[in-house]
């Protein structure tokens, strides 16, 4: 008598699991404690873990601990400003896509996105379908 192959009934009820977008590791600096917020809440949480901070000092030392996908900072801040922190991640983290939020006239950012680098700039009050939008360039699937 042959041996005779019967498959797992439980198994084939198994469908191939759901396959989900990655986490994204995103970086949000700005003075603003509503804006660090809004910000945050504006993205898809369940897809993005957030790291926010109030200063470029606080910044560089996240960017230290570990690795981001995205960072998104505000231009004009007390102590050093946007540009300042800007330059300092160009040097420690090239690749890193960073989103330039700022409320201020923009030539002054403009000369930050002539470096050839994955910048985008991001003007203050932007929508949430704004901030998606440039994010979906940022880190794309």
């Amino acid at each position: 008598m042959g041996l005779c192959y019967s498959p797992d009934p439980l198994r084939s009820r198994v469908r191939n699991p759901v396959v989900s977008a990655p986490r994204r590791n995103i970086l949000v600096v700005d003075d603003d404690p509503a804006v660090r917020q809004v910000t945050s809440e504006m993205l898809e949480p369940p897809n993005c873990l957030f790291q926010v901070v109030s200063s470029g000092e606080e910044a560089l030392a996240a960017c230290n601990r570990q690795r981001f996908d995205a960072a998104l900072l505000d231009l004009a801040m007390p102590d050093m400003s946007g540009g300042q922190l800007y330059s300092a991640l160009r040097e420690q983290h090239y690749n890193l896509p960073v989103i330039i939020m700022t409320g201020l006239n923009t030539t002054s950012a403009d000369e930050l996105l002539k470096d050839g680098t994955p910048t985008w700039l991001l003007g203050k009050l932007f929508s949430v379908a704004e901030l998606r939008a440039i994010m979906a360039k940022a880190l794309p699937v």
